[in-house]
């Protein structure tokens, strides 16, 4: 069942990707300098944007040491490897977000902007960025709030070790929630 929604999701995003900037550009713009409000800088971190379609918030990253674009859609990730040829401090993963192939401890910062609803195991990935977080190393996951309460997002992130270090709900279509990994 978890393999099939996967397959869906690839599909619906590898049909959509041409228009994707179009479509959604401005709605991901906003929810994008909420969240860069909510780091206190990129620079020399490396971050990893899980669902990172065709890279529209990147540009935004251009001074971390390193940023890891990882999408399921080949199709999406065509255009994000295609808008930043020739830049050595940006790599692209084709890669399921329940199994990111990526070290343990090695990531400052995970952002996973409007994906968490496209994800059939929610514990799984919540769990897959706790262990490639270094330790305080910071993460950002929205909500969409069409598919989310308040109460349901914090519900999913109560099982895990990561701590809540800030809600914003007021300004975009999803809630965008900051969390922090901190040592056991």
């Amino acid at each position: 069942m978890e393999k099939v929604m996967k397959m869906e999701i690839m599909e619906k995003y590898n049909s959509t990707y041409k228009g994707y900037d179009r479509l959604y550009g401005d709605e991901q713009r906003e929810k994008y300098r909420e969240i860069i409000s909510e780091v206190n800088s990129v620079e020399n971190k490396v971050i990893i944007d899980i669902g990172c379609g065709t890279g529209l918030i990147e540009r935004r990253l251009k001074k971390s040491r390193f940023t890891v674009g990882l999408d399921i859609s080949i199709k999406m990730l065509r255009k994000a490897v295609k808008r930043f040829r020739g830049k050595l401090n940006y790599s692209w993963i084709n890669a399921d977000a329940e199994n990111i192939p990526i070290r343990d401890n090695s990531i400052d910062l995970a952002l996973m902007i409007t994906v968490i609803q496209n994800i059939p195991n929610k514990n799984k990935v919540i769990s897959e960025i706790e262990r490639i977080l270094k330790n305080n190393g910071i993460t950002i996951i929205t909500y969409p709030k069409s598919h989310f309460t308040l109460e349901e997002a914090l519900k999913e992130i109560q099982q895990s070790n990561l701590k809540i270090m800030g809600i914003n709900d007021k300004v975009t279509k999803d809630i965008i929630i900051k969390l922090k990994k901190v040592s056991n």
